[in-house]
């Protein structure tokens, strides 16, 4: 009956509905933990602390920014390091 077709509808797109929140959830603190992970070293080189290099191995653009990030603090600590 349409009763029945339509409470079938209902509870399709309530579970999909709910697979589709998990899986936005878990991929987006996939991609916001690294993320993360940089800004809080940067952070701390704001402040004049300079952390010990991030250990983030991806080949994306995070993993080149975390780079770029470890090679600033290496540079600023030599840098540091000369003028003492």
């Amino acid at each position: 009956s349409v009763d029945n077709l339509l409470w079938t509808f209902f509870k399709s797109g309530g579970i999909i509905l709910l697979f589709s929140i998990l899986v936005a959830t878990i991929f987006s603190k996939f991609l916001t933990n690294p993320i993360r992970l940089v800004k809080s070293r940067l952070s701390l080189v704001s402040q004049g602390i300079l952390p010990e290099k991030i250990d983030l191995q991806t080949n994306d653009e995070i993993g080149e920014m975390a780079q770029a990030v470890n090679e600033l603090i290496s540079y600023l600590k030599s840098t540091a390091q000369f003028a003492r």
